[in-house]
């Protein structure tokens, strides 16, 4: 029995384990941290003008609670790929399965965040003039830009895992692991 893995396949489990470790550490950061982002969205008590006193808008309110249902309905997934890495290692039966699973949820996280980074980023793009601001609006455009670039990645990763599963030697590797388990049993 043939124990070396398809190059392809070995490079998509690390890549697994390494998204998945680093999705999973970014979701737990989204959900233990609300409060400080949920205290900051509200207005300063110390404001003196009327103005300043004014109720927080939408999204100063709701922003951040809906960064944080998007960390819980994440931080699954990012547990799902640790696991998937790991079964697609050791070629279980099951990681195959599990892998497009967690591929198409990637997916669908992107798609989620598309629109949701595209909403924070304009919110961000109304002029100022004080210079303060305007270095904090220029550095929330980077960061905007960063994470369509970092959803373009994942979304390179979900679609690559998918293509190396439909692929022939990952197939064949996969059933030859698993006449080797029924010949143990």
């Amino acid at each position: 029995m043939n124990r070396s893995l398809p190059a392809a396949l070995l490079v998509m489990a690390i890549l697994s384990l390494v998204c998945g470790s680093f999705w999973s550490c970014c979701n737990v950061l989204g959900l233990v941290s609300p409060d400080y982002f949920i205290e900051n969205a509200a207005p300063d008590e110390a404001a003196e003008t009327a103005e300043q006193k004014s109720e927080p808008g939408w999204s100063a309110t709701w922003g951040p609670r809906i960064m944080w249902v998007s960390s819980l309905v994440e931080l699954p997934i990012g547990i799902l790929m640790l696991v998937v890495g790991v079964g697609l290692l050791r070629r279980w039966s099951w990681a195959r399965t599990g892998a497009k699973v967690c591929a198409y949820l990637v997916i669908l996280g992107c798609l989620w965040a598309i629109p949701l980074t595209l909403w924070e980023w304009q919110l961000q793009t109304e002029p100022s003039a004080d210079w303060g601001d305007l270095i904090g609006k220029v550095t929330m455009a980077f960061a905007s830009i960063a994470q369509i670039v970092a959803i373009v990645l994942w979304m390179a990763y979900a679609v690559a895992m998918l293509i190396v599963l439909r692929g022939s030697t990952t197939k064949a590797a996969f059933a030859e692991s698993q006449r080797g388990r029924d010949l143990y049993r």
